[in-house]
């Protein structure tokens, strides 16, 4: 049993790593790709001169939440190696410690990250109404420029969804696990 965790505690830190060095891949070359078209295109806009910028700014906003991304794995893998996660089967503990974990990284930090990404999510949404205003118009914007910054801001705005989804699906089911316990709780006295 022991040699069977052990594989599976493996196989999840091997798949951690790949899904970390992948997403890193992807966030390099986006921003880069970003950079190059609005290079290409800077003054070639007439019709929308912050179009051009906005590949510029959301390049920064990407590169700017990678280092805040890093600088916070870094101190929660420093508080890990300082501490390491308790083997035992107390929940109590293993919360307490996951609560300091996530102390690990100051609160300036995170707040910052937070804010980057509403930020993110804004310039988002006015590349999406910028590029889709230009989209199908005989216009003098570069056409990789107006679809590039679309296509972007449509993927993005996908995943932001599906990831609000999550989160409210797994707010909903939290929130129903305590009901039901709370339920069993108010039975259990009863009876």
């Amino acid at each position: 049993m022991i040699i069977i965790q052990h594989q599976q505690e493996e196989v999840s830190k091997t798949s951690g790593v790949l899904f970390l060095i992948l997403s890193n891949i992807l966030y390099i070359v986006i921003p880069l790709y970003l950079l190059v078209i609005a290079a290409f295109s800077i003054t070639k806009c007439p019709s929308n001169q912050f179009l051009p910028l906005w590949p510029v700014i959301v390049a920064v906003l990407i590169i700017i939440d990678r280092a805040i991304f890093w600088k916070i794995l870094y101190n929660e893998a420093k508080f890990e190696r300082n501490f390491p996660r308790p083997e035992i089967d107390d929940l109590d503990h293993i919360r307490a410690w996951e609560k300091d974990r996530l102390k690990s990284s100051s609160k300036i930090l995170v707040l910052l990250k937070t804010n980057l990404r509403i930020v993110f999510f804004l310039a988002v949404l006015f590349g999406l109404v910028w590029s889709h205003d230009l989209l199908f118009k005989d216009d003098q914007c570069k056409p990789l420029l107006v679809f590039s910054i679309f296509l972007f801001s449509f993927v993005s705005l996908v995943c932001y969804l599906v990831s609000f989804i999550g989160t409210i699906y797994i707010h909903v089911v939290s929130w129903l696990s305590r009901m039901d316990d709370r339920a069993k709780m108010s039975l259990r006295s009863v009876m």
